[in-house]
C-alpha cells in the first residue's frame, strides 16, 4: 500500500457520558486523550473538565468538506489474522479494506466487492462520520481531535452546516474559527436526542477577521487539500481482490460515541452505592471477586441473600476461590 498522508490524532471529542452503565443524553462534550488509560477508559484531555463543556472553538484542517468530515459505511474485519478497517461510500459502492495497524501498512488494500444490504447486516457495517478538528492553542497545524458519530441526525447536521459555512466563507473552511456544540432535539415520539452542531459564531469570526494575520494569506490550504487527496488516490496496482479462501473474522467496533470516564473501581462503587451496599467488608469482597456481569448478578440478589443465616459473602468468596462459577454459587446459596 502506498503511503497515505495522515493527520496526527491527539485526542477525541465525545458526546454525553455514562453513569452506572446508563448513557445520558447531555448537552455537553467531553474532550479526551487519544488513548485509554490501562486499556479501560479514555481520560479527559489536560485542561478540560471530566463533566464536559457546552461549546468549543475549533478549526478545520481542510477546505474540502469530505476531507474534514469523512462519512462511510464502516466495519472492522480480520482477514487471515490481519486487521482491516472496511470502508464503502454507500450501498452498491466498492468496499475497500485498509490495514488497521501500522505494522501491516505494507500490505495491499483489498477489494472486498460491492456493499449490499445483506453485507451491512452480516459484517456489522455502520454508517459513520469522522470529523477532524483542531483546537486553537492546543493543536499545532495537522494535530487533530476526532469526533466519531453513527447518528444520522449528527451526520446530516454537520454535512449541511459545513456546506452552508463554506458558502458563507467564499468556498473556504480551513483554519477559520468555528463553534462546536451539542444541541438537544425533541422527536415526534416524545424522546430526546443530542446531536453535534458546527458553524460560525459571529463574535468569534468577527474578531478573527479584525485580527487576521498576514500569515493566513501566505498559507496555501488548497494545496494541503490537494496533496492529502492525492495521497489517498489508489492506483490499480495498490489494490488486490479478496482471496475467496481467506479466513474472515468480524471484529467489533472499538470506540463508542458516548463515553464512560469511570474506571473499574469507580464503576463498582457506583453500582454498590446504587444498591445500598454500605458495609466495607461486603464491598471489598464484591469488588475483589466480581467482574462484569457477575457484579450485576451479585447485587441483584443482595437483599435476598442478606436474609440467609449464612454469611453469604464469605460463602461466595470461598466458593470463588474454589473456582466455582458465580451462577452456580448463587444457585447453591440462594
Amino acid at each position: 500500500m502506498k503511503d497515505l498522508l495522515s493527520l496526527t490524532k491527539i485526542g477525541n471529542i465525545k458526546l454525553g457520558k455514562v453513569i452506572n452503565g446508563n448513557p445520558l443524553a447531555l448537552e455537553k462534550m467531553i474532550v479526551t486523550r487519544a488513548t485509554k488509560e490501562n486499556a479501560e477508559n479514555f481520560q479527559p484531555y489536560p485542561g478540560f473538565d471530566k463533566d464536559g463543556i457546552e461549546s468549543l472553538t475549533v478549526k478545520l484542517p481542510f477546505n474540502s468538506i469530505g476531507l474534514n468530515f469523512e462519512v462511510n459505511y464502516i466495519a472492522f474485519i480480520e482477514v487471515d489474522k490481519i486487521e482491516y478497517i472496511a470502508k464503502a461510500a454507500d450501498i452498491g459502492e466498492t468496499i475497500l479494506l485498509y490495514p488497521l495497524n501500522p505494522e501491516d501498512f505494507d500490505k495491499k488494500i483489498i477489494d472486498f466487492g460491492k456493499l449490499t444490504e445483506k453485507m451491512v447486516e452480516e459484517y456489522e457495517f455502520k454508517y459513520t462520520g469522522f470529523l477532524k478538528v483542531m483546537i486553537p492553542e492546543i493543536s499545532n497545524f495537522g494535530e487533530v481531535f476526532y469526533f466519531k458519530t453513527a447518528s444520522i441526525n449528527t451526520i446530516r447536521a454537520i454535512t449541511d452546516q459545513l456546506t452552508i459555512t463554506k458558502t458563507l466563507l467564499g468556498g473556504k473552511l480551513a483554519n477559520y474559527p468555528l463553534e462546536l456544540k451539542p444541541v438537544k432535539k425533541d422527536l415526534a415520539d416524545g424522546t430526546q436526542i443530542v446531536f453535534l452542531s458546527i458553524g460560525i459564531n459571529e463574535k468569534t469570526i468577527y474578531k478573527y477577521f479584525e485580527e487576521k494575520k498576514i500569515l493566513d494569506d501566505m498559507l496555501d490550504f488548497d494545496e494541503v487539500d490537494k496533496i492529502y487527496f492525492e495521497s489517498r488516490k489508489q492506483e490499480e496496482e495498490d489494490i488486490v481482490k479478496i482471496d475467496k479462501k481467506a479466513k474472515i473474522v468480524i471484529l467489533k467496533h472499538k470506540e463508542k460515541e458516548i463515553i464512560s470516564l469511570e474506571n473499574r473501581d469507580e464503576k463498582l462503587n457506583s453500582i454498590l452505592d446504587k444498591e445500598n451496599v454500605t458495609e466495607e467488608v461486603d464491598r471489598d469482597i464484591i469488588k475483589k471477586y466480581a467482574e462484569g456481569r457477575q457484579i450485576a448478578i451479585l447485587v441483584k440478589y443482595l437483599s435476598f441473600l442478606k436474609g440467609n443465616e449464612n454469611n453469604y459473602l464469605q460463602v461466595f468468596k470461598e466458593k470463588m476461590d474454589e473456582g466455582i462459577k458465580p451462577f452456580e454459587i448463587l444457585r447453591e446459596i440462594g
